[in-house]
């Protein structure tokens, strides 16, 4: 499965506020420089954490080849299947409608989409990207987040935004420990 990222939203898993007073810095004079420090710590956050995870809400559009039995959508949690498209024989795009599939959104395991009940897949092009699933992934609000992934997240921010202040080594194995509890598998 090929992913696209469509659209992210410019929210952040910690807050300006949050991350100041992890660095016990009171002044306006680094701000924006935060922000940054914290947009690349929660990037490389989402990508250490084993099986991946979408930390803050995004669009992503998962290509396929064929339609299965079960389709898991990658970087949990999933919040929304927006739309279900694919070429038909005569490579004409079609929309799916979304009364022929069931969409499963657990809280602890990646979303999935299931055939719904008496339906049955229609015929696809035989192609490599004949069926594209636009989704949205991510949690919505800073609160959605785990305290974990939320304290990963400013310890990177601490090493990227003063490297000298703390050791890298400690900060790598800290920071993945607290990743790792938020394990979902491997999946695609």
């Amino acid at each position: 499965m090929e992913l696209t990222l469509v659209s992210q939203t410019t929210e952040l898993p910690i807050t300006l506020a949050d991350a100041k007073r992890h660095l016990a810095i009171s002044t306006t004079a680094h701000d924006a420089l935060i922000k940054d420090k914290v947009r690349a710590a929660a990037e490389y956050c989402a990508g250490r954490i084993p099986g991946h995870r979408q930390l803050m809400k995004a669009t992503y559009d998962a290509l396929r080849s064929a339609f299965a039995d079960e389709m898991i959508l990658p970087l949990p949690p999933l919040s929304d299947v927006t739309s279900v498209k694919y070429l038909d024989n005569d490579g004409t795009q079609q929309t799916l409608s979304s009364t022929r599939y069931t969409v499963l959104t657990p809280s602890e395991d990646p979303g999935r989409i299931v055939l719904g009940y008496n339906q049955s897949w229609p015929a696809v092009r035989s192609q490599v990207d004949a069926i594209t699933i636009r989704f949205v992934a991510g949690s919505t609000t800073a609160d959605d987040v785990p305290e974990t992934l939320k304290e990963a997240v400013r310890l990177k921010t601490e090493h990227l935004f003063d490297p000298a202040r703390v050791d890298e080594k400690q900060i790598n194995e800290a920071t993945d420990r607290l990743l790792a509890g938020n394990h979902y598998g491997h999946y695609g």
